[in-house]
């Protein structure tokens, strides 16, 4: 009996033993376990544009996001001139799951200090200009680095990512510019201190209330606006009203403590009278671009007044690269009162003389990112001369469209009845 006792537990021991070589798991199980771990996993959709890598597990998502990436860095590059890096460290930014938590968005730095944005709110409730202001938080920082503008470890005015948005969020639209006017012709301006005093944060849970968003975008128009120096340019005019907005109103050490408020009250409604209250006519928009398509230049001991196609024989030349960079400003700041007919016309004008002002690499090829006059074309990387040939049809093209269109609708108007 003792010896039958003493043997069970061996006996079972073996028999467990021998149940499990003779019923090993199949290798296929073991397979299919794995793959369906990994299908469970969440797809992470990626993709880039001049500065940003963009990460969702919601491809529309992405998009947006993507989308409003490109017309930021579209207006950071043609009316700020800030080189955006196309190769290196991007600028990372993910769209995280929505959250309960209340937080918006949040930006920071990776390992390598490079600027982050996460976005913890579904970005199909957010609107352009929020998600705009994550991303332009993050790029000040980032650039403000490179620029020297000392941020350290605090971040750029707030101001400033708030008015770059908006730009952002407007941007060709001439409906959502005639409506902001609309709501600023209602209100004064805020004191000049609570509008450059707020720096951004780290982390972000709402975003500037409707008043300060309005005069940080005013304010930023109206540098854009002052006339400079002739050794100056606005961008590093900017980039000096970034370290110092006190700056933009000088006074004298015995002028009053109100004067700054005063002189920001005058530039507050200056730049509102500056805007365009509504729509060009179809005259007005075709003269304008037949005005804009004109360049007096000089060659040597040579004048002469040629058409926006000739300037591709002397792009080589700095001044005529001047000349193009201050006639893009201005078809920008006139876009969204553009009529309709003639809006085309004058983004393909805008596209070539960009693509003048860009200088051309070692290689003898032109490298351009995220254009703000066509921000859905993303980066082209073709010879120069090809390229600009090639984008002057479409500016001929679209041109001979505006004015087919313009008088067909002239047509309608002067028939019985139908003029307006």
């Amino acid at each position: 009996m003792k010896k039958s006792l003493a043997a069970l537990p061996v006996l079972a021991l073996a028999a467990i033993f021998s149940s499990a070589q003779e019923t090993p798991p199949p290798a296929q199980d073991e397979d299919a376990l794995v793959k369906a771990a990994l299908e469970s996993l969440p797809s992470i959709y990626e993709t880039r544009t001049r500065v940003f890598t963009i990460l969702s597990e919601d491809l529309a998502q992405m998009r947006r996001v993507a989308a409003i990436a490109k017309k930021l860095e579209g207006h950071l590059s043609s009316v700020l001139g800030w080189k955006l890096v196309a190769d290196g460290a991007k600028l990372s930014v993910w769209v995280a799951p929505d959250t309960d938590a209340g937080i918006l968005f949040e930006t920071g730095r990776d390992f390598r200090r490079n600027a982050t944005c996460t976005f913890r709110a579904d970005t199909t409730r957010l609107n352009d200009y929020s998600v705009a202001l994550g991303l332009a938080q993050s790029v000040l920082w980032q650039y403000g680095s490179d620029f020297k503008l000392e941020f350290k470890d605090t971040q750029a005015p707030l101001w400033a990512a708030s008015a770059l948005a908006t730009e952002t969020a407007i941007a060709h639209n001439s409906g959502r510019l005639l409506l902001l006017r609309q709501r600023s012709e209602k209100n004064a301006p805020i004191p000049f201190e609570k509008l450059v005093g707020p720096r951004c944060q780290n982390r972000v849970s709402q975003v500037p209330d409707d008043s300060f968003q309005v005069n940080a975008f005013w304010f930023y128009r109206s540098l854009r606006k002052r006339e400079l120096a002739s050794w100056q340019n606005f961008p590093n005019y900017f980039r000096g009203i970034l370290k110092n907005a006190a700056d933009a109103f000088p006074q004298k050490k015995e002028a009053a403590e109100k004067s700054v408020d005063l002189a920001w009250a005058t530039a507050f409604f200056s730049a509102i009278e500056k805007t365009p209250a509504g729509t060009e006519s179809l005259a007005g928009s075709q003269a304008r671009f037949e005005k804009s398509n004109r360049f007096h230049i000089q060659i040597g001991e040579t004048e002469k007044i040629v058409s926006a196609e000739s300037l591709i024989e002397y792009r080589h030349s700095l001044d005529i690269k001047k000349l193009a960079y201050i006639r893009l400003r201005e078809l920008n700041e006139s876009l969204s009162s553009t009529n309709p007919v003639w809006h085309n016309a004058f983004v393909e004008l805008g596209v070539f003389l960009e693509m003048i002002v860009h200088r051309e690499d070692t290689s003898g090829e032109l490298k351009e990112g995220s254009s703000i006059w066509a921000p859905e074309r993303g980066t082209r990387d073709k010879t120069e001369s090809s390229a600009l040939h090639t984008q002057w049809q479409k500016v001929e093209a679209a041109r001979e469209e505006a004015a087919r269109l313009h008088a067909e609708i002239r047509a309608l108007m002067e028939l019985p009845g139908g003029k307006s």
